[in-house]
């Protein structure tokens, strides 16, 4: 109730209280003048009137005063559904940001699958390769094993010792002379240095011609016939004929 009912209503019940004792004195002044009971004034329809909006104003502001508690009571539950839907778009949104992260943790790991997956299978390739590479180099080593098995495993020396005027020849083709040869077995090629005749032909030097194979040049019959000139048994030692 608002203060300016209450102050109507007390103003009301002053002008009851007002009215009960004028009609309390009107009847002591008509029962003095012995005024019939037909012919009295009465101001009961006024004081009915007057109870009747006492009431009317009391039901009014139990009415007033039950919508202020009911619209009180609306706004507090439209505060309390407003807190609710807030509440509720706040949990809404939470697990809004829940299931986005769980969505691109998810991509993340089917990218890391993806990623791991192309690296394995990419290895496995180049494991292929490699084994495939293994294979084939196994099996040249193999063969080239083999053949080498069937190669002497150096050179069969030569049962000819070289001498100074020999032909020898490398590996490559070039040929050169021996030059000369020492008591420690050394022997020296032309343009090549000196070593032992067994190292020669571990590089591969071979004999290719042996000087007494070589046909004499016309310088050196010329100089073998002087050397192997007959003597002559006319002339005497001292140069003069016998006779």
């Amino acid at each position: 109730m608002s203060d300016e009912h209450a102050d109507f209503l007390n103003g009301l019940h002053v002008v009851e209280n007002e009215l009960e004792r004028v009609i309390g004195e009107l009847d002591e002044m008509q029962d003095r003048n012995g005024i019939p009971a037909l012919d009295r004034v009465s101001l009961n329809p006024l004081q009915w009137a007057l109870s009747k909006l006492a009431d009317d104003l009391h039901d009014a502001n139990a009415e007033i005063r039950k919508a202020r508690l009911e619209v009180v009571a609306a706004r507090r539950g439209a505060e309390d559904a407003q807190e609710l839907r807030d509440a509720a778009r706040h949990l809404y949104l939470v697990e809004c940001g829940k299931y986005n992260a769980e969505v691109k943790r998810r991509l993340a790991l089917e990218k890391q699958v993806a990623e791991v997956t192309a690296e394995r299978d990419g290895l496995r390739d180049e494991l292929e390769v490699v084994e495939n590479l293994h294979d084939d180099a196994c099996q040249q080593v193999g063969e080239l094993t083999k053949k080498l098995g069937e190669l002497p495993a150096q050179p069969a020396p030569e049962p000819h010792q070289w001498q100074v005027g020999d032909e020898i020849e490398d590996g490559h083709g070039v040929r050169r002379q021996v030059t000369g040869r020492n008591a420690q077995g050394w022997v020296f090629i032309e343009g090549n240095g000196a070593q032992s005749q067994s190292e020669w032909e571990r590089c591969r030097w071979k004999l290719h011609r042996k000087a007494s194979d070589v046909p004499p040049t016309p310088q050196q019959v010329e100089a073998f016939a002087e050397v192997a000139e007959p003597i002559n048994d006319s002339v005497g030692t001292n140069g003069e004929g016998q006779s």
